[in-house]
């Protein structure tokens, strides 16, 4: 590649990283600003979030002190060191965190549109264990990686082979739930009129469902070229594709994790109160539902 190519690059993921920080500590603030009147649905989201922004700081700090020194003909001042080894893996770790997240998400509006009154009754405790089993599983991964590498007992296709396997793996289970999204919202479910919090509460978790889909549908179309790169790179070799295209496919990747709270902001309506807020010219309009139940 390049050396125009390759500060193109650089340069473009500089911005991304700093769209990703920004826009998900916004959404963290506006979760947390309105964390006694959201519903458990919002924790998913609030924990998908955390594990964006640690994307967008961890490959902030991966170009500060690897990746741009690398491409400037200077020697990374963190080659050969055991941080190197944390920040390769931790970067790896927070983007299965990520896309762990959007498979629990997406398993969970099947559930809701396949089962709507058992959803509805739903306990909190699994939205907790579902988040803790994902953070758990991380830490996991980041220890034993770190020891097995400082033994020496960890080569680098081992890490590579896993990554490739878990997001092919979690691809096709989202791909999979989108299909049951989808047939979900195209049929009407049976609801009792006479029952109103059993329709509203339909009603809320079929309009959350479409939101969330066009969440997960655009998470699959910034994983896509990602997905096809890395499987090509992994079955053939690093020649079998140009550094360019995947490099290319780097950055879609990246928007992984800054589309979602665009998303948010236009179609939830504390998103768009909380952007209005922070606009000095406009007056904020007070407005009864924050986010579908």
């Amino acid at each position: 590649m390049s050396d125009t190519a390759s500060v193109v690059f650089l340069a473009f993921t500089i911005v991304e990283s700093l769209i990703i920080v920004f826009a998900n500590i916004f959404t963290i603030y506006v979760f947390w600003k309105h964390r006694t009147r959201l519903r458990r649905n919002s924790f998913l989201l609030k924990n998908l979030a955390i594990a964006d922004l640690l994307v967008g700081m961890i490959e902030a700090i991966a170009l500060g002190t690897s990746d741009i020194p690398n491409n400037v003909g200077k020697d990374s001042p963190i080659k050969d060191t055991p941080f190197e080894t944390i920040l390769r893996l931790s970067r790896l770790s927070y983007f299965c965190a990520s896309i762990a997240f959007l498979v629990m998400i997406s398993l969970e509006r099947a559930y809701a549109l396949i089962y709507p009154l058992r959803h509805q009754v739903l306990s909190s405790k699994w939205y907790h264990w579902s988040a803790f089993v994902v953070w758990i599983a991380v830490i996991i991964i980041v220890v034993t990686w770190c020891l097995l590498s400082e033994y020496d007992l960890l080569k680098n296709s081992n890490w590579t082979s896993f990554y490739a396997s878990f997001t092919l793996l979690s691809f096709a289970v989202i791909c999979a739930s989108c299909y049951v999204i989808r047939r979900g919202l195209s049929r009407r479910f049976p609801v009792l009129n006479t029952v109103h919090d059993i329709k509203n509460g339909t009603e809320q978790n079929s309009k959350l469902s479409k939101t969330l889909y066009i969440v997960i549908a655009a998470s699959l179309v910034c994983w896509f070229p990602s997905v096809v790169t890395y499987s090509i790179r992994f079955q053939c070799g690093r020649s079998c594709l140009p550094n360019t295209l995947f490099f290319f496919s780097s950055c879609f990747r990246l928007a992984n994790s800054w589309i979602n709270p665009v998303i948010y902001c236009l179609k939830f309506t504390m998103f768009k109160r909380a952007l209005t807020n922070m606009n000095p010219c406009k007056q904020s309009q007070r407005c009864p539902n924050l986010l579908y139940r």
